[in-house]
């Protein structure tokens, strides 16, 4: 089996830095930091490990998958991904949209209202 690279996937990619995992620095194999993608590496048939899964894990973790032979991920705490707007089934409560699942000029007049805005999120959370 071909060597393992270490996948971390970080919010923070404007100023990032590696985790504070004890060892880390000895691991022998690829180390790739979602930050500082190495778009030359070739996971194609690699075991690999990741660890995280905010945003950056969210669109690795899939694309990668096409191509290697096995991923382990590592979660330390679970992830909150908002559904888009019609993944629901629609309540009366919804603010009107667009036949393209956009908010209409009137619902986003509405939204400039921070407790509107705020009722809003708490009702799609609470979905």
């Amino acid at each position: 089996m071909l060597g393992t690279p270490l996948v971390w996937a970080d919010r923070v990619n404007s100023n990032w830095k590696w985790p504070n995992i004890d060892g880390i620095h000895n691991f022998k194999e690829k180390l790739v930091h979602s930050a500082n993608w190495d778009q030359e590496y070739d996971f194609t048939g690699k075991r690999v490990a990741n660890i995280g899964i905010g945003s950056s894990g969210v669109q690795i973790v899939p694309q990668l998958a096409k191509v290697v032979d096995s991923m382990d991920v590592y979660i330390r705490t679970q992830t909150w991904i908002s559904p888009a707007p019609g993944i629901n089934e629609p309540t009366e409560n919804d603010p009107e949209m667009d036949s393209e699942l956009n908010f209409t000029e009137k619902t986003l007049e509405m939204f400039k209202e921070p407790q509107t805005l705020r009722d809003y999120r708490a009702a799609i959370m609470d979905r």
